[in-house]
């Protein structure tokens, strides 16, 4: 099991410091209050010498430490439960962690500034715990309400005993005592499990994604081949074994989806379109939206991904169970992401209901939460999401693994770790595992099943890592790859550009695309050639004939037209 600690406290007392000192992630500390405003995540790997000891013995291929989360949060001030300073966003953080690591300031310095002119650490404790305590009750209070309401009309007995929970809370929250102080029975302990006070077994990721290793959730769910574990080359084997013909046709419709095979994945799913079961319906909106996004159906994609938003804004209203309400936004996230849509203002955050989706589908909705950091740049961030995920994951879920791969290399190549970059593409590709017997075997995790999608789509912002790492050793699946391409190109040229005559790739072949995609990031010929295995010769003359195509007379120009 994984820890996640949260690095607490006033602005600038030093959390940023330890957090640097720490981990290997760099955050910006600086002489001022709230240099820090998003948190930043490190992981730390924890020494443990029996597994040194193993490792000799054993000699495994791969060796995966413990690690411990680190996370650097956005100063608190007083009055933060109201909404001062940065208080929202840092207590949003700050209940997501495990654990807390409170930094107090206990030493005078006039060149380090105080945000309450002066150092008195007990103070500064009490500042912390209060601020927290009226969150809490505010939170409570909220919720009480609510079940009060319920319990009193519907002589709901389940809400009775919530109420009676949320009362002790209440209680020991106004005499200024913590919520973790509450003593509860085993019913009222059952109870309170509603509200999120007690967790499935499991470990936190950054943004309060939690991994529970529970897998005591019912399995009819949106997307149910994403979210099963099976081992790679057993799809089909998996989507036969689903008693409910139904979600098997859903499951057959994600089968051909992620086989790049559009066409027979919306034939398969198009009547459940119209269903009043939101599982079937959310499902078949969401594979619509992308499969007719690749086709280059443009108004179909809009039309089920608006369904979707229509769905996930009925369920809010009528306030229903949060994990119909997570699968809602599960799905409204995912068809927002990654078409990169940004979400509606308001739209309730997806990290608060992660932990009532099933662990696959809460691994692939990781994989949305690290494409969107890596979209804001936090490419480290992205990284330590996603690898965390996979390093803490016990099980193997293909679909969702492979996106999580392709983010990973992502935010490698970004960072100029080519040979990591690569690495995890062909993990994604294929990935090899040591028995017990020391007999490799080889777990192919998107090749066994002919999953192309999730390269076709992260085609671009892997950034020549496919060239790369399969054009030679295998074209057939390369070329399979660059139709895919071509196709989902021109699907995102109708969504986002649709005044563009020509999408790049109908001009430029998918390793031009990919030297461009380098080019306009100010990638050098050499770092370029060295990521890719060409000479410099090579990627000058492949830029020239890029420049030619596209009618432009200067290399700065490339990326005014890609980004086009």
């Amino acid at each position: 099991m994984g820890l996640q600690c949260g690095i607490v406290g006033l602005p600038n007392v030093g959390k940023s410091t330890l957090f640097n000192c720490l981990s290997n992630a760099k955050a910006q500390s600086a002489n001022f209050p709230f240099c820090t405003i998003e948190p930043n995540v490190g992981v730390i790997t924890v020494p443990d010498e029996r597994l040194n000891k193993l490792v000799e013995l054993v000699q495994p291929q791969n060796v995966v430490p413990a690690v411990v989360e680190i996370v650097d949060i956005a100063g608190l001030v007083k009055g933060a439960s109201k909404g001062e300073g940065l208080g929202n966003k840092f207590l949003s953080n700050i209940r997501e962690t495990d654990a807390i690591i409170h930094v107090l300031r206990c030493f005078d310095d006039n060149n380090i500034v105080h945000v309450d002119g002066n150092v008195d650490p007990i103070r500064d404790k009490e500042t912390i715990d209060t601020e927290l305590q009226l969150k809490d009750l505010e939170t409570v209070e909220s919720r009480l309400a609510k079940e009060e309401k319920k319990a009193q009309t519907g002589g709901d007995a389940k809400a009775k005993r919530l109420v009676e929970v949320l009362h002790l809370y209440k209680d020991a929250l106004v005499q200024g005592k913590s919520a973790r102080s509450v003593q509860l029975n085993d019913l009222q302990q059952e109870a309170a499990k509603v509200l999120g006070v007690e967790f499935d077994q499991g470990f936190v990721l950054p943004d309060g994604t939690r991994m529970g290793v529970s897998e005591k959730r019912e399995k009819r769910t949106v997307l149910p081949l994403m979210g099963s574990t099976f081992l790679p080359g057993k799809a089909e084997e998996t989507v036969k074994q689903f008693e409910d013909p139904k979600l098997q046709e859903i499951a057959w419709g994600e089968l051909y989806f992620f086989r790049a095979q559009a066409e027979s994945c919306i034939q398969s799913v198009e009547k459940y379109q119209t269903s009043e079961d939101p599982i079937l319906r959310l499902s078949a909106d969401m594979l619509s939206t992308f499969a007719n996004f690749t086709l280059g159906n443009g108004k179909e994609a809009q039309m089920a991904r608006k369904d979707v938003a229509q769905i996930l804004r009925k369920y809010l209203e009528k306030e229903e169970d949060p994990e119909t309400i997570a699968s809602c936004l599960f799905a409204y996230y995912v068809t927002s992401v990654l078409i990169h849509i940004l979400p509606e203002e308001g739209t309730p955050p997806l990290d608060r209901y992660l932990s009532y989706l099933p662990v696959g589908q809460r691994l692939f909705a990781i994989s949305m939460l690290g494409h969107v950091a890596y979209l804001k740049g936090e490419y480290a961030r992205a990284q330590g999401m996603v690898q965390t995920a996979m390093a803490m994951t016990e099980k193997i879920y293909p679909i969702p693994m492979i996106y999580l791969y392709c983010v990973a290399a992502m935010c490698q190549i970004n960072q100029k770790d080519q040979e990591g970059a690569r690495e995890s593409v062909i993990r994604a590709w294929e990935i090899a595992r040591q028995d017990k017997q020391s007999v490799t075997e080889g777990w192919e995790m998107a090749r066994k099943d002919k999953f192309l999608e999730p390269f076709i789509e992260y085609h671009g912002l892997l950034q020549g890592v496919l060239e790369a790492s399969i054009r030679k050793s295998e074209p057939e699946v390369y070329k399979k790859l660059v139709d895919g391409v071509i196709a989902f190109s021109r699907g995102w040229m109708k969504i986002h550009n649709p005044q563009m005559q020509k999408a790049v790739t109908d001009l430029l072949t998918p390793l031009e695309y990919s030297i461009a995609m380098l080019a306009c990031r100010d990638w050098t010929n050499q770092e370029i050639g060295e990521h890719l295995g060409l000479s410099v010769n090579t990627v000058k003359h492949y830029v020239s004939g890029i420049l030619e195509k596209l009618h432009i007379d200067k290399r700065e120009k490339i990326k005014e037209f890609v980004n086009q």
